[in-house]
């Protein structure tokens, strides 16, 4: 991880206070929401961003990278702070309530 990623890393867990986005408890772990995977080369910096990482514990984690976690997690954001995900590598998941 270079120093951006490292600040954008503290971003997300200030942001979320370091809690799981999921269930409040106290994280362990920053989930990209949409996987580094899934861009490509060109575009896996722009996935290093706070609209696409959370707060998550460990046993979460690995739940979260199911299709309707990732909606869920796209959910809580958007109403939490207003980011949009219809357009991007993000418009492949359907956002979801709680």
């Amino acid at each position: 991880m270079n120093k951006w990623q490292k600040k954008v890393w503290q971003e997300v867990i200030d942001r979320d206070e370091g809690l799981s986005i999921y269930s409040g408890m106290a994280g362990s772990e920053v989930h990209h929401i949409v996987p580094l995977s899934h861009a490509g080369r060109k575009t896996k910096d722009s996935l290093w961003c706070l609209k696409n990482m959370c707060v998550v514990t460990k046993d979460e984690h690995m739940k979260a990278h199911t299709r309707e976690m990732r909606g869920k997690a796209l959910g809580i954001l958007q109403r939490r702070f207003g980011y949009e995900y219809d357009s991007g590598p993000w418009a492949e998941y359907e956002v979801r309530d709680e």
